[in-house]
């Protein structure tokens, strides 16, 4: 459950947080997959989550080191990645390369990350995801095109639920 602090959070995160989802991207292209997920605290409190954090926590090669924080530092990806109120992890893939999709209630988009290792970088890719809270994100080949598209699931009491899909970049 939601908490104080721990020796494990970067300070810029106050408290301990839900796991609302997980993901494994390399993160510091380093070859080498870190763990990213959320340290969200999604009861709402004047009409906004109390805290959305997504914390990435640096891999070894060896994942029983994950247990081990003095070996497996853990790093404030929302602040990384200019997110207000990130909510909601999920694993995905780009072009066959793992990465991870977050989606954020404070700016109301699903920003998708992945590592580029021939830039160098992180690339990230973005759009509005508009509602109440994402309930899951997938990936679908629903537009029957070379890749699968991003699908969102929106609860929006007391408004209709919605599925938001996006296709292939590039495509309409």
């Amino acid at each position: 459950p939601p908490g104080p602090p721990t020796p494990l959070l970067p300070p810029t995160i106050p408290k301990r947080g839900d796991v609302l989802g997980i993901a494994a991207v390399d993160v510091n292209l380093d070859s080498k997959l870190d763990l990213v997920f959320t340290q969200s605290i999604p009861f709402w409190v004047g009409g906004e989550p109390v805290q959305g954090a997504a914390v990435w926590v640096e891999g070894t090669g060896r994942p029983a080191e994950f247990a081990d924080w003095t070996l497996t530092p853990w790093h404030d990806l929302g602040l990384e990645l200019g997110l207000v109120k990130p909510l909601i992890v999920r694993q995905i893939e780009v072009s066959g390369v793992p990465a991870v999709a977050i989606w954020d209630w404070g700016l109301q988009q699903v920003i998708v990350a992945w590592p580029d290792y021939g830039a160098g970088m992180l690339r990230t890719w973005r759009a509005p995801a508009p509602g109440f809270l994402a309930t899951d994100i997938r990936q679908a080949d629903l537009v029957v095109s070379p890749e699968k598209d991003l699908v969102i699931v929106m609860a929006n009491a007391p408004l209709p639920d919605a599925v938001l899909v996006y296709p292939d970049v590039g495509l309409p």
